[in-house]
């Protein structure tokens, strides 16, 4: 059994940085043209998406709103197979002055199974401020048994559910504990990344996690007390790699080449390529290990 942290979603918003400005800070290699227009929620009457899956919204007649980013979790994991460091852009906004309107941690637990629908008849401890209630069907249940803990619409909002199988992974025994964290809440944990460790942080997250709720189960108390690995996607990132550059770095490629006719764009691109196979090569090989790409 081990366990693992991740950040699964960020919404902050501002009122002195302009949507230009955040656009263009959260690009991450698209142009503007790559962004996708939507109608947003929440009063917001402007939205860019970027082709990653987060999102700038705003609204046109009211800059008392100001602007408002959201990394969903399929954006958090697409951010993190790319080598984006989540808990160092939760820092970063939080000295940027943004304020947090949503902040969701997890812990994964893998390698055990944790009976999700007999947590619910164990006697429990924490500041769950209602009974827990189970979903096992429908789009809520995720897939499978569901535990959801609090109130929906309070700063703070606890699930437990099996990620395996909200995967469709066979043969995987997964299981997600997500904390949801809400306007001030959310903010001042935020600003607390800032002068923790990543340690410090995932030890953090559990000890909120068994305030708000803690059953009298040994196998679920054992997962909790486990160091978590730094982990932070939901994902196979080999796969998710491979995805982004066949869907993304491949029309961001096809772009160049008609833009810059007089330079060879593709036999550049392949021989930087091939220059880097041969580095990682060379560095595998003088470590010892064997000379395979990964």
């Amino acid at each position: 059994m081990y366990t693992s942290f991740a950040i699964d979603w960020i919404r902050v918003t501002s009122k002195i940085h302009s949507a230009a400005q955040l656009v263009k800070r959260f690009s991450y290699g698209f142009q503007h043209d790559d962004w996708a227009t939507f109608k947003p929620p929440n009063g917001y009457d402007c939205g860019l998406k970027n082709p990653l899956g987060h999102s700038v919204m705003w609204s046109a007649s009211r800059e008392d709103m100001g602007v408002n980013v959201m990394f969903d979790g399929r954006a958090c994991s697409e951010l993190h197979s790319m080598g984006v460091d989540l808990v160092q852009l939760v820092r970063d906004l939080s000295q940027d002055e943004f304020k947090f309107t949503r902040l969701d941690l997890a812990i994964d637990i893998h390698g055990t199974q944790i009976d999700i629908v007999g947590l619910l008849d164990c006697e429990h401890r924490g500041s769950a401020n209602n009974d827990p209630v189970l979903v096992q069907k429908g789009r809520k249940a995720r897939g499978g048994a569901t535990l959801y803990l609090g109130g929906r619409q309070s700063d703070k909002f606890m699930r437990i559910y099996d990620k395996a199988k909200e995967r469709k992974l066979s043969d995987t025994l997964w299981t997600r504990v997500e904390l949801e964290l809400k306007s001030k809440t959310a903010t001042k944990i935020a600003k607390r990344f800032v002068h923790m460790s990543e340690k410090e942080i995932s030890t953090m997250t559990r000890a909120m996690m068994r305030g708000m709720y803690d059953p009298e189960n040994q196998t679920y108390r054992d997962a909790m007390g486990v160091d978590p690995q730094r982990v932070g996607s939901t994902k196979n990132e080999s796969n998710s790699r491979y995805d982004w550059i066949m869907s993304t770095v491949a029309k961001t490629m096809a772009k160049l080449v008609i833009e810059l006719p007089h330079r060879d764009v593709l036999r550049t691109f392949e021989e930087e390529v091939n220059k880097h196979i041969r580095e990682i090569a060379a560095q595998q090989h003088s470590q010892g290990t064997p000379d395979e790409i990964i």
